[in-house]
């Protein structure tokens, strides 16, 4: 989705424009992050299940380790995105409200 062409509709300013664009821009790149963030959870958590399965008899689980590692690395870094990216969202979310 394309960021809209206000220069016909409302009364705004040349810095409200600008600033709603900004914000606009910045949700769609946090927005673009968090589901690839997402799509790595979801790929590492199927190798959790693999590894847990493949490794469950074996007396050394570094491979087992290894992925929990990047899963809880990648699953707080989703958390952080998502924060984040309802925080932009809000803003702009606001902007469009007030214009």
């Amino acid at each position: 989705m394309r960021f809209p062409d206000l220069s016909d509709s409302a009364p705004l300013t040349t810095t409200e424009v600008q600033a709603l664009r900004s914000l606009y821009h910045a949700c769609n790149v946090i927005q673009s992050e968090w589901r690839s963030t997402l799509a790595l959870v979801d790929r590492l958590s199927s190798q959790m299940e693999t590894a847990e399965e493949y490794d469950q008899r074996q007396p050394f689980q570094h491979h087992v380790e290894a992925v929990n590692d990047a899963r809880s690395g990648a699953y707080h870094y989703e958390r952080e995105l998502g924060l984040t990216a309802w925080r932009y969202a809000s803003a702009h979310t606001v902007g469009f409200i007030e214009q």
